[in-house]
């Protein structure tokens, strides 16, 4: 259904899928199965890369389907991440969440096979508008809202939420998957102390500093990539590693840096969340709940008109996905059989 002003409500996004999953998954975990790569998948194309780990478009053949495949080293440092990562989606079902539907371990690639989605990210999926809304940034964040509700129902943190783990489910609607699972942990609700091995611009300041760590974190994170969507620049990110590393501890960020024109409500969500004290930080509850994100007609307007160039945030992800490119394994590569250079 529409409002009056023409914008699709978000809980009928929300709702689209719900019907086509299967929830016995939850109690009916994802096996992991061993055989060499080259007996279970034809790997057809490379879809991205990343420090770790390579995703591919492949032909599953004991399911006869093509899948989006994630690989990586067995017996490195890499497998460690990929192997938490089969431990947490193994007994996920949610319709904001990718669906893991086989987990492989050979002698040189441990993989994944998840449903295949559209394979551009947030940042893609926005730099093609060449202009968008305000509205349709609170659509995405609503959804990712959504899935780390799920997350945290579950007992787990996502920990690292960065712009390339949020996915277009297709190239046509704002409706989003969560993916990469590499850092994601189970948490009890008290909180407790995790080591990860990420992008100190992304994570909360409790984690860089090995403090316990709770839902908080996420809810920093979901504050990061608002910024992001909502300024084409990283909030944090300082000219070295040290002046990021102090930018978030000491939560230093420029609301200059946001886009003309941006709402007081979206402005006063991100001043609720960057609080250097997890405590303070609001709930997920209390995000969705926030005025910023509200689906009554006077907010839809007000997000609506609120209208932003893409070319801030096209630079911001070319740059993003290079780095991540240029980091990639050689070996990894080589051995998936994508070295294709």
């Amino acid at each position: 259904k529409k409002t009056e002003s023409g914008s699709v409500v978000i809980d009928d996004m929300l709702n689209q899928e719900r019907e086509n999953l299967d929830y016995s998954r939850e109690t009916n975990p994802v096996e992991l199965s061993k055989g060499e790569h080259s007996e279970l998948y034809n790997f057809v194309a490379e879809i991205t890369k990343g420090r770790f780990s390579i995703i591919t478009k492949a032909f599953v053949k004991e399911l006869g389907s093509s899948m989006a495949c994630k690989a990586a080293l067995t017996e490195t440092e890499d497998e460690s991440g990929i192997k938490n990562e089969y431990e947490i989606m193994k007994t996920l079902c949610h319709e904001r969440i990718v669906q893991l539907t086989a987990a492989s371990r050979g002698t040189f690639l441990f993989v994944l096979a998840m449903e295949k989605l559209s394979g551009i990210d947030v940042l893609t999926y926005l730099s093609l508008q060449n202009y968008y809304s305000e509205e349709l940034v609170a659509k995405i964040i609503l959804q990712v809202i959504n899935a780390l509700e799920y997350l945290h129902y579950r007992g787990i943190c996502y920990i690292e939420l960065q712009p390339d783990n949020i996915v277009m489910v297709n190239q046509r609607t704002p409706d989003i998957k969560l993916v990469d699972f590499g850092n994601a942990r189970y948490v009890p609700a008290t909180g407790a102390k995790v080591y990860v091995k990420g992008n100190n611009e992304y994570l909360a300041p409790e984690v860089i500093k090995n403090e316990e760590v709770s839902t908080a974190a996420d809810v920093w994170g979901l504050a990061v990539i608002t910024y992001i969507l909502l300024s084409g620049v990283s909030p944090f990110r300082g000219e070295s590693e040290a002046e990021t590393i102090e930018n978030v501890t000491f939560v230093r960020y420029h609301f200059d840096r946001l886009y003309p024109g941006i709402t007081q409500e979206a402005t006063r969500f991100l001043m609720l969340i960057f609080k250097r004290t997890p405590e303070k930080r609001p709930t997920l509850v209390e995000c969705d709940d926030h005025k910023w994100l509200m689906p009554n007609e006077f907010m839809l307007k007000k997000r609506e008109n609120a209208v932003f160039s893409a070319e801030k945030l096209s630079e911001f992800a070319d740059k993003f996905h290079s780095e991540k490119q240029a980091s990639t394994n050689p070996k990894l590569l080589t051995v998936s059989g994508m070295n294709l250079t």
